[in-house]
């Protein structure tokens, strides 16, 4: 068996990231992951517009309900909270 050197440099850190919905009532943006926040890195935004009534009805048009909703990438940085576990409330 040969023996290899320390390497010269710690190893790196795998990248995490976060895919979150933009304000879609059925998922508010985690708390513990605040700290993300700043580092957006990409965002998806839907191609949809109102179709039948919601064109005459200000309000009504949400574009979720038509396909994927507007969503960001962000980078999670280094010492920032991940997910904890949630206890269900029943």
């Amino acid at each position: 068996m040969v023996d290899l050197p320390p390497p010269t440099a710690p190893p790196l850190r795998t990248p995490a990231f976060l895919l979150w919905p933009v304000d879609h009532p059925n998922a508010p943006f985690p708390e513990w992951f605040n700290c993300a926040r700043s580092s957006e890195i990409a965002k998806f935004d839907a191609d949809v517009g109102p179709v039948g009534i919601e064109r005459w009805l200000p309000g009504l048009f949400q574009s979720y309900r038509h396909g994927y909703p507007p969503t960001v990438l962000y980078h999670v940085p280094e010492g920032c909270p991940t997910a904890r576990p949630v206890l269900a409330p029943f």
